[in-house]
Order: structure tokens, then C-alpha cells, then sequence
């Protein structure tokens, strides 16, 4: 420290350096410790001698979101110091890609630096709206069929069925449902100009590299192994289907047979094409590549469109606002690690219910 104030002297002698010296003397007198948040100190051992290198501290580490830290802690394998570092270093790309973009957007809008801020109240007050609206609606005793209340606040406003003594209770759950939306869509268009460049970048970059790589060759850009399982899957629940209604012919089970096909193997198709696209180079896969690498490697923002949607259909049919209250998970990292205990080991409770 004292041969940095050295230092600072010498160059407060310097006309064109004395006016930013002052502030350094001035800022440090007030907070001492400030040159050591700023800058940080490292040891490289070179041969037999152990170096110690100085640098800054970036202006944007301190803007690595709170759900990346949580999905890293989560999913990294933490055991040994080797395969910790491992990990770090394989993500650090995508650390700087997160920070340098908030530090952007930062700096071209101060509405985007509030919300960025102030994310965490903001997404507690919009899960207490959350929480109030339903309470509002359960205490109106709406529902199909019920004598009292209203069905929801579309068929009420549009079709005038609400009792008079309930009009209040429907503008409390209008102006809940609408500061909700509104919420959400403020949310959702955060993540989008924060989230989406950033996956971008980080597929052009990666089609950049294969394309410039010379033992790759244009035959491999393709996956076509991806769709075995796919097809064996597919096989399968068609046998099964057949089974079935043979053997059942009196109580077929439409419902059932569709599930099986259109609920397993037709979101299950869109993982397969990605995995069969290994190299995104048209236009067309590209885009399909971004908006799959989007909803599905960013939790946060699809969970948070899934949301919006359901504000947008409890307008219409009420029993959508409490499927928003599933938002806790994305709030609390207890509840989310609850769950994740759940879904990161599904093969292997799989296996225990088969057994």
C-alpha cells in the first residue's frame, strides 16, 4: 500500500495527473481498503519462484445474476477442488457472456438498471399479487354452476353475469389480474433482451468454430443417431395402442392413445431435431436452435412466459391463476432445490417404481 501511495505521489506532480490523483487521495482517506476492492492479487508459481500479479477487478463482476450462481451450486459437482475448477472454467465463458450483456444494457437504460436492481422485490410483489388475487377470487365463491360470485372475469365483464354485491369483489380481481399481466410482461421482455443475445452469441460463435475447424467435415453438421430411441419409443406405444384396443374393444381409450403419441413422442421430437442439428449453419436451424435453446436452457425465462400465459388465460377461465402460484419455485431456492432432488434423479426413481 505504501508503494502505491509512492506512487500516487509522484504522479500528483504530473500536471495532467493531478486532478484524478486528488480524487484517489480523497476516496482513499474516506475508505482505506479501496485500491483492495478494486484490485485483486494472484500467485503463479514459475519453475521455483512464486509470482504474485496484480489486476483490476472488472467493473461488471459484481453483476453475475443470483440464478446463475444458484444453478451452478446446483448442478456443479463440487467434490474435489479439480473437478470444481473444471466446471468453473467451462462455464466461465458464459459468466462473461451474462455480466458483459447486463453491463451493456445497464448503461443504455437506467429502467433496465432499476429492474435489474431491484429483480428480486419485484418478483416477491408479483407473487404477493399473485397470492392476493387468489385469495380475492376464493373468497367470491365464483364457479360454474355456483349461485354466487362470477365465473370469471370475462364471462362478468362481458356478459354482465355478477350479482350487484359483487361488483367490488370483480374490480379488486380485475385490477389484481391486470397489475399482474402487466408484471409478467415487464419480466418476460427483461429476460428476453438480457437472455436472448447472449444464446446468440454463443451459437454463432459455436458454428464459427466448426465450420473454421478442418477435421470436420460438412457429413457430420448433421446427427441423424438422434431419432433411434425416438423411433423405438414410437414403435412401442403404436404395439401398445394395438394391444389395447384388441383386447379392450368395448372400452377404447381415444384419450389414452393420444397421450401416448402426442404427449410423449411430439415433445420428445423437438429434443431429437435439436440433437440431430449439431451445427445450426442454415437459417432455418438456426432459428430453431435459438428459440429451443432459449425455452429450454433458460428456465427462468420459460417458466416466466408459461406464467405470463396463464395471467393472459385467467381472464377467461379463472382456474389458471392458481397454476401461477407454482411461481414460488422460482422464488425460493428451498422450494427449487425440493423439487430439483425430485427431477434430477426421475431415471433413477423410474427405475425403483419399475422394480
Amino acid at each position: 500500500m505504501s508503494a502505491v501511495s509512492t506512487l500516487l505521489l509522484d504522479l500528483s506532480l504530473v500536471g495532467s495527473f493531478a486532478e484524478r490523483v486528488s480524487e484517489v487521495f480523497a476516496a482513499t482517506s474516506k475508505k482505506p481498503d479501496l485500491l483492495d476492492e478494486e484490485v485483486q492479487v494472484i500467485e503463479i508459481r514459475w519453475g521455483d519462484t512464486l509470482e504474485r500479479a496484480s489486476f483490476p477487478i472488472p467493473k461488471d463482476a459484481t453483476l453475475l445474476t443470483e440464478k446463475s450462481k444458484q444453478e451452478f451450486l446446483s448442478t456443479a459437482d463440487l467434490s474435489t477442488n479439480e473437478k470444481r475448477m473444471k466446471q468453473m472454467l467451462t462455464m466461465a465463458p458464459v459468466f462473461i457472456a451474462e455480466m458483459e450483456q447486463i453491463d451493456h444494457l445497464r448503461r443504455s437504460s437506467q429502467i433496465y438498471g432499476f429492474i435489474n436492481d431491484n429483480i428480486i422485490s419485484i418478483k416477491w410483489s408479483m407473487y404477493a399479487l399473485v397470492v392476493l388475487l387468489n385469495l380475492n377470487i376464493v373468497m367470491a365463491s365464483y364457479g360454474k354452476g355456483s349461485p354466487d360470485g362470477y365465473v370469471s372475469i370475462s364471462d362478468a365483464v362481458l356478459n354482465g353475469k355478477v350479482q350487484d354485491k359483487y361488483v367490488n369483489s370483480l374490480v379488486i380481481s380485475i385490477v389484481l389480474a391486470v397489475l399482474n399481466l402487466c408484471g409478467y410482461v415487464v419480466i418476460v421482455t427483461f429476460l428476453a433482451i438480457t437472455e436472448v443475445p447472449i444464446i446468440i452469441k454463443e451459437l454463432d460463435d459455436y458454428v464459427e468454430e466448426c465450420v473454421n475447424r478442418i477435421t470436420m467435415k460438412e457429413e457430420e453438421y448433421r446427427d441423424p443417431g438422434a431419432f433411434t430411441w425416438w423411433f423405438v419409443t414410437l414403435i412401442f406405444n403404436i404395439v401398445f395402442i394395438i394391444q389395447h384396443s384388441a383386447n379392450y374393444p368395448d372400452n377404447l381409450n381415444p384419450d389414452l392413445y393420444n397421450f401416448l403419441v402426442f404427449g410423449i413422442n411430439m415433445p420428445w421430437t423437438l429434443s431429437c431435431v435439436r440433437n440431430y442439428i449439431v451445427v445450426p449453419n442454415t437459417h432455418q436451424t438456426r432459428l430453431f436452435c435459438v428459440v429451443y435453446d432459449v425455452l429450454v436452457t433458460k428456465p427462468f425465462f420459460r417458466n416466466h412466459v408459461l406464467l405470463m400465459i396463464c395471467s393472459v388465460n385467467g381472464f377467461g377461465a379463472s382456474y389458471y391463476f392458481p397454476l401461477m402460484l407454482m411461481d414460488i419455485l422460482n422464488n425460493s431456492h428451498v422450494i427449487a432445490n425440493i423439487a430439483r432432488s425430485v427431477t434430477d434423479n426421475i431415471v433413477e426413481l423410474g427405475w425403483v417404481f419399475y422394480l
